[in-house]
């Protein structure tokens, strides 16, 4: 810990609203700087040592320092506005299909099945890609003035999901079947799987 008081510039019985302040400050002098490499990290530097200082003040070991208001927050954070952005990964669907037109068509997936397993019906293991909103920046690809490092800026990404397939009994060389898979936490994806019989 002295370390991170170090950092900032701060004595170990600094306040949550001393470490608050000085980051801020030491914070604002480096974006100034940006471009170079070291500025970047040391940018990365203070703000670990924030969060490791915060994180104590919260956790009860500056319980004592930190003034509690109605509601568990801080008396540090207290003219601080809490806004949590909704997603706007629908708005950005309708968006996408009224300016580039309708989405392109979902790539078709072979599912090979011998003629006893076309015959019987089987269970297939699928895994598919489904498109998903970014949790972190809520779709909009940045986080306050810079870009969102889990989606690099695109606001979306692919998560793996496997699902089991269920091919009815007596399906035939050469048959698509088309459906939508909506997991809760992401849209709706519309998968192709062609049956191919050996």
């Amino acid at each position: 810990m002295r370390d991170y008081f170090r950092r900032l510039g701060l004595p170990e019985d600094a306040d949550l609203r001393e470490i608050r302040r000085a980051y801020r400050e030491l914070a604002r002098r480096c974006r100034s700087e940006r471009g170079d490499d070291a500025v970047e990290g040391r940018l990365a530097s203070l703000h670990r040592a924030y969060e490791a200082l915060s994180d104590r003040h919260r956790c009860g070991a500056g319980a004592s320092v930190a003034a509690r208001l109605p509601g568990g927050r801080e008396s540090a954070f207290a003219d601080e506005v809490d806004i949590d952005f909704p997603s706007v990964a629908a708005l950005v669907d309708r968006m996408r299909a009224w300016l580039l037109g309708p989405a392109a068509e979902a790539p078709v997936t072979e599912v090979r099945l011998t003629r006893r397993q076309a015959t019987h019906g089987v269970k297939v293991p699928l895994d598919v890609s489904l498109s998903h909103t970014c949790p972190i920046c809520g779709g909009r690809g940045e986080v306050w003035l810079d870009p969102c490092g889990a989606c690099a800026g695109t606001g979306a990404g692919l998560l793996p999901h496997q699902l089991q397939l269920v091919v009815p009994p007596g399906v035939r060389d050469g048959t698509c079947l088309r459906f939508d898979v909506a997991p809760p936490y992401a849209a709706a994806t519309l998968v192709q799987v062609r049956i191919s019989v050996q």
